[in-house]
């Protein structure tokens, strides 16, 4: 579902996707100023560090210990679940912001790239195996 554009109090008109489930999210994460994640459970919501790799800073819901990821300056903001005007605010203030350094957005999570894990797997099992 997509709205069409409207005025915001920003001046500039916005749309608003609500796409579903999408194999790709890096193409919408390009377009996007920044990410909301307004779950009320996500036991390790893969999409938080995808947003942050891709640079974008994230408002989310205080769904999962992993918003953990978001105590980095500018990385984004965590508000109550079911706190639906503090939500709406958390963007506004995230919006009325300059954007963040993209490369340290994407730094703070390197860490889970899928390399830097297999390398951890791989050293793990040479441990159990000697």
């Amino acid at each position: 579902m997509r709205s069409g554009a409207r005025p915001t109090r920003w001046g500039s008109p916005t749309v608003s996707s609500l796409a579903g489930y999408v194999a790709d999210i890096r193409p919408w994460l390009d377009t996007a100023r920044l990410f909301v994640l307004a779950s009320d459970f996500e036991g390790y919501p893969a999409v938080l560090v995808e947003a942050l790799a891709a640079g974008r800073p994230v408002v989310a819901t205080d769904c999962t210990p992993a918003t953990r990821l978001l105590d980095l300056a500018g990385a984004g903001s965590v508000v109550a679940l079911g706190n639906t005007a503090a939500l709406a605010e958390a963007i506004a203030r995230m919006l009325d912001q300059s954007p963040p350094d993209p490369g340290q957005l994407a730094a703070s999570v390197a860490h889970h790239r899928i390399g830097a894990v297999a390398e951890a797997y791989l050293d793990l099992f040479a441990v159990v195996r000697a």
